[in-house]
């Protein structure tokens, strides 16, 4: 599905995208930014990045989470995170 917008068409995807990332506060836009390049990383190894405590990460994930912008596949140890 296409959209047509100020002469520019996009995917709903990346409509989608640009919509929630719109609604996202800095930090939790840093943390999607981080899983974009680490599929892999860990609370701890963002909440080092951002110099943010671990619970800050934990809350904002959750955020995320709930409203549609990631999904954890697999568990703490040899999971990933997608990005929806």
């Amino acid at each position: 599905m296409t959209f047509k917008r100020n002469n520019v068409v996009k995917t709903a995807t990346e409509t989608a995208t640009e919509i929630a990332t719109k609604k996202l506060n800095k930090t939790q836009q840093r943390i999607l930014s981080i899983i974009q390049g680490n599929k892999i990383a860990t609370y701890d190894e963002i909440a080092i990045q951002l110099s943010i405590d671990r619970t800050t990460v934990w809350r904002n994930i959750k955020k995320l989470q709930e409203v549609g912008c990631i999904r954890r596949i697999g568990g703490d140890n040899g999971g990933h995170w997608v990005i929806l």
